[in-house]
This record gives structure tokens, sequence and C-alpha cells, in this order.
């Protein structure tokens, strides 16, 4: 398309009128289309709005393949070289779309629209829909004539499905049963059986299933079998024969632990590897003195406030829980009534003002937890160095992991914290480690009050999560849902009185 004041100083503009080449739309628009000229023949219309693109009314032939003059279609020799060695119905699609591409080029929103929809009902094998428009426009911008074949993406990925194998069998031993749990619920189930692995969606499973059976065979699959009742006849001992317990127990919980981690050693995928170092390094060094009958709701509480005391994540705590159920399941007796979530009981308490006043006056460690609500990991390992005086913050950026001072790996964990003058007047300018190693067994009740003054200061939750190096503020009320407001006061109103 071009200006008339600019064609004028085109030389020849009358020989390419004549010969085709271009067609006047109206007094100062033409339409200008080679590429695809010997192809097509267009018979445009001309312009009452002053669109010059009524390209629907071509005219196009049966059998376009035959006809085709590639060189003018292709803009290369290596594009006529890829479309030469590709089969015929990756041909006809390559024609189809790019000879789309072409005519509907320029066009945009509502036009491009318009002139889709138009292209189809003139000629049913050119149609195409909007979104595929857009995709195929994407893949030859990105890939050239291989992103028009059909099968160019299926013979030509290089990504592995993101469904391990392990988690395929265990989806197809649930689903693929005549309980006919719905893939969601089986998907849960899943979840479950792989706490440390990002498990993909039900769809992926689906997909997955669908290349290895057919829809008969699947619901056939889910069908409950029919079985014919027994008459009493044969050997009657057989029918009341139950299937033995093969249940290896064990009274330590080393000695299961152990069993466990030789197990998960012939195993090579990756959640066998993580479980192994869960065992390893946050499990068995905490549990190894205990027998399963000695370990109680307590103990398992005091663990989980270790852990969090450490500076580990819910998450990561989550996963350790998990194991630790999976060991008292396959090993233990019984697990009585242990529970091992974040709804088993925890430290819910706080201190009150005199209470507050006192560890003040003291100016010991807990100070510094109940007024930055940082771990006792993270305060062993401060320094004067991270202070920043002029800004009066300080930044929180390391941890003692197993007497090792080790830098946070996660960001959301480094923070920078806003440093209280009751604690800001006592320090003074130096190098080294503000306190060192230290002991602090009321972790939980330090860190409720930290929470608690801050929420009757009317400190949003997104704030106070981040400021505790939660992931997200989810993992905040997880943990600590029992000191947020439950309901409005009664005499709460949203509107002011009139």
């Amino acid at each position: 398309m071009a200006n008339m004041a600019w064609v004028k100083h085109i030389p020849y503009i009358n020989e390419l009128l004549e010969e085709n080449k271009i067609s006047k739309i109206s007094e100062n628009i033409y339409a200008y289309v080679p590429e695809i000229h010997s192809i097509i023949q267009p018979q445009l219309k001309k312009a009452d709005n002053k669109d010059h693109r009524y390209l629907y009314n071509i005219e196009i032939n049966k059998d376009i393949i035959t006809e085709i003059s590639p060189k003018k279609l292709f803009s290369s020799s290596k594009e006529l070289k890829i479309f030469n060695e590709q089969k015929d119905y990756n041909k006809r699609n390559i024609v189809r779309v790019l000879t789309i591409l072409k005519l509907a080029w320029g066009l945009k929103g509502n036009k491009l629209k318009e002139f889709l929809n138009k292209l189809g009902e003139k000629h049913h094998k050119y149609k195409i829909s909007y979104c595929s428009y857009i995709r195929y426009r994407y893949k030859y911008f990105k890939y050239g004539i291989k992103g028009l074949c059909l099968n160019y993406y299926s013979n030509n990925r290089t990504a592995r499905s993101a469904v391990s194998p392990e988690m395929y069998e265990e989806f197809k031993k649930y689903y693929l049963s005549p309980k006919r749990y719905s893939c969601s619920a089986v998907h849960r189930i899943v979840v479950q059986k792989f706490p440390d692995c990002d498990v993909p969606n039900c769809i992926s499973f689906k997909r997955l299933l669908a290349r290895e059976y057919t829809h008969e065979q699947i619901e056939q699959l889910r069908s409950i079998p029919v079985k014919l009742p027994d008459l009493g006849y044969g050997d009657r001992d057989k029918v009341n024969n139950k299937p033995k317990n093969n249940k290896i127990l064990f009274d330590k919980f080393i000695d299961a632990a152990n069993y466990h981690y030789n197990l998960l050693d012939k195993q090579k995928t990756e959640g066998a590897i993580c479980q192994k170092g869960y065992l390893k390094n946050h499990i068995i060094p905490y549990f190894k003195k205990y027998t399963f009958d000695e370990i109680t709701q307590e103990v398992i509480t005091n663990y989980q406030s270790k852990m969090i005391a450490e500076g580990y994540t819910m998450a990561s705590l989550k996963r350790f829980l998990s194991l630790i159920s999976i060991i008292f399941t396959k090993y233990s007796a019984s697990r009585g009534d242990l529970y091992f979530s974040f709804d088993s009981p925890i430290e819910t308490g706080f201190y009150n003002k005199d209470e507050i006043k006192n560890i003040i006056m003291n100016n010991k460690p807990e100070l510094w937890i109940l007024a930055l609500g940082i771990t006792p990991a993270e305060l062993s390992v401060l320094r004067y160095e991270d202070i920043d005086f002029t800004c009066k913050t300080i930044f929180i950026q390391r941890s003692l992991f197993h007497g090792t001072e080790q830098t946070h790996r996660a960001k959301y964990r480094q923070r920078h914290l806003k440093l209280p003058s009751i604690l800001l007047k006592d320090i003074k300018q130096q190098n080294g480690l503000i306190f060192g190693n230290v002991d602090i067994q009321n972790y939980d009740k330090l860190l409720n009050t930290h929470i608690h003054l801050l929420l009757e200061h009317h400190v949003q939750i997104n704030i106070i999560s981040k400021n505790l190096g939660f992931h997200t503020v989810n993992n905040f009320v997880m943990r600590y849902n029992f000191l947020l407001p439950q309901k409005l006061d009664e005499d709460f109103e949203i509107l002011p009185k009139i």
C-alpha cells in the first residue's frame, strides 16, 4: 500500500498498473501483493470505506499444490528445500497457512477477524480461526517453514514429560481401578505419595493415559468386574484363609529409619535421594534415641518447634513430618493418636506486659527475638557489620546450620529489618559477632509475642510474613492462624454513620 504523493515519484507506475502488479483502490491508495500473484487472482472490490482488504473475494485454484510457483511463495532457497522434503499433507498445510499469512499481512484486531471469517466462508479449505492464525504466525516467526509443519513439534520435541514414571504408575494404580476414583482424588493421592516433588496437574496424567489406552480400554479397567458367588464347594479352608501380615516391625525408631534408608538407597529417583537426605540430616539426629513407644505428641511438637527455631521453612518441615509419618505407618505397631501436621498441638501462648518488661530489663538475646522475630540460628551469626546505623536497619542474610555459618540461599529469607531504638541505643560500631552461639528454650513463645504485638499495632499480615522470612502469606497463616482475629467485633460497622 502506498500514498499517491509518494507513488508519483516511482517510475513506470502506469506499466505496473497495466501488468496488474499493483491495483488502484482509491485516489491515493494502492495494494501490492507480489509474492502470491502467480497463485491467486485478486479481484479487489472498489472500497466504499477506503479499506483495501477485500481479498476474501479472491479466486483460488482447486488444486493449489500442482499449480503453485514455489519460487514466488518462499523467500529463500532454504525454505524451498525444507518444503520439498515434507510429505504431501505438510506441503498442503504450509501452502494453506503461508497463503493466509501473506493475504492477511498488516491486518490487526477486528479487521483481521473479519477478513479471516469471510475468507473461510468463501473458501472452506482456507478456513482458520483467529487463535490458530496468531499461533501459526508466532511459529513462522520463530521456526520458519518448519513451524508450519503439522508434525514438527511431535517429532522434534526434546523436553521430557513432567510426569515421572513412578508418578504415572501410582496414578494408574488408583485411577484404573473399579473403585472409579475421580481424577482430582487420585491426583491428591499422588501428591501425598510424592511430597517432595512438584506433581503436574491432572491433564498431564490423562494425556499419558490417552497415549497408552483407548477410551474403551480405560472404561473397561474402571468398570466393576462381575464375580460369581461362592457356593461353598471345594476347599473350604481356602475361604477362611486370611492374608498374612508381612509388615516388618521395629521397636527403636533408629532401626526403622536405617532400614527405610537402605530401601531408598536402592532407588535412583530424585525423590528417593531427597528423602535419604531428610533422614540423614534432619530426622535421625533428633529421633535416634527414641523408641516408637517413647515418641509422644509432645516430642513431635518439640521437634517441630526446634526445626522452626533453626530457620527451616514450612514447606521443608511438612516434608520431614510426612516422612516420619511414613516410617510410623510402615514399621510401627501402632501410630496411636499422633498427628504429623500443623494441625497438631503447638505453643499458642505469649508473654504479658510484665513479662515483656522483665525481658527488656535483662537485655538478653531473647529481647532481639522479641523485637525482630528472627530465629536463634540467625541470631547466632548476626554481626555488627550487618547493621546500617544511618538507615537504622539490620540485614538478616545468614544462619547457623549444624555448627556451620551458611548464607540464606532463598532470597525471601534474606531481609532488611527495622532496628528498634531499644536495641540500637546499646550497640556500638564495632566488628564481630553480636552474641555468638545462643541457646533459647522459649523461642515459640517469644515469636508468638512478637507477632501478637505487631497485630496489636495493626501491622498487615503480608508485612509480618515477609519480615519473618515466610515464602508466602499462606504459610504464615497456616502456622499462626491462632493469633489472627477469627471474627469481626460485635460493634463493627463497615460504613460510617450519617
